[in-house]
């Protein structure tokens, strides 16, 4: 466990977030938020259809943009998700054209897959969110069946799991997903209000509840902690015993978070007034 991320299990009661910087303030309607190991920034706009990174040698103050409505291979119609396993890989998932865009460190499109080739079966693709693991692989969230479809390197399927039928590790009302650092799978249930923990493979292994005192609607995990928020509250717990966690109301002048991620430095926070760092 990293020294930084050891401050956030000693208290597990709500408090007020101070000593939160500004970094810089993106266009309204940003709505997701992703880091690579060089603490660039990268953020989705759907209503302009963008992608945006925000390059950290130059303080956040230079911005490369992407995307827009149309039809060439780097327009995105309704970019609705985003992944950035390593500094050569931004995933960009389109929900509305059904299609998963790669893109390099220059953001130009090196790879598009689209969802209606996907699965082998025939069965109807269209994913509502996604993530990749640490060795590459790909997990796409399918809203049609409620399953998670892991797509290995060469772009197939290579396991299903999930569902309405899958015993134990069923998904009832699934919205998201992410990994950890050893490549286990967990999914946010509405219908039950916690995590379902698969390995690589999908096999379950468990059921996870989150202790943040308030109505959760996202979720993120990075150094093997759980980041639980909604649009004005967050709450990081460890997914170990003796899961130990608090929450955070974050400040009138922040707005609404709208996304956040997490490096060994501290917290990114993409709030409605910009994208913030916390240290503890």
């Amino acid at each position: 466990m990293r020294p930084f991320l050891l401050l956030f299990l000693l208290v597990s009661a709500l408090k007020p977030l101070t000593g939160q910087s500004l970094l810089f303030m993106p266009p309204i309607g940003c709505t997701a938020i992703a880091i690579d190991d060089e603490d660039n920034i990268a953020l989705i706009n759907p209503e302009r259809a963008c992608v945006y990174k925000y390059l950290a040698a130059r303080k956040y103050d230079s911005v490369v943009v992407v995307g827009g409505r149309n039809v060439r291979e780097d327009g995105f119609f309704h970019p609705a998700a985003l992944c950035w396993p390593n500094r050569q890989s931004l995933y960009i998932l389109d929900d509305v054209l059904r299609r998963l865009v790669l893109l390099n460190t220059d953001l130009k499109v090196t790879e598009s897959v689209d969802f209606i080739n996907l699965p082998a079966d025939g069965s109807e693709m269209m994913p509502n969110s996604f993530c990749a693991s640490v060795i590459g692989e790909l997990y796409l969230l399918n809203q049609l069946d409620n399953r998670v479809y892991r797509i290995d390197a060469s772009g197939a399927t290579a396991s299903v799991f999930g569902g309405l039928d899958y015993g134990d590790g069923s998904l009832r009302a699934p919205v998201a997903l992410c990994t950890d650092t050893e490549s286990n799978v967990y999914v946010s249930d509405t219908a039950g209000k916690h995590l379902l923990c698969y390995d690589r493979f999908g096999i379950f292994r468990r059921v996870f509840t989150p202790k943040a005192i308030f109505a959760w609607k996202n979720f993120t995990i990075a150094n093997n902690l759980l980041f639980c928020y909604d649009d004005a509250r967050f709450c990081i717990e460890q997914l170990e015993a003796p899961y130990k966690a608090y929450c955070y109301d974050l400040p009138a002048g922040c707005g609404r978070l709208r996304g956040m991620t997490a490096t060994t430095k501290g917290l990114y926070l993409l709030c409605s007034t910009g994208v913030y760092f916390w240290k503890p």
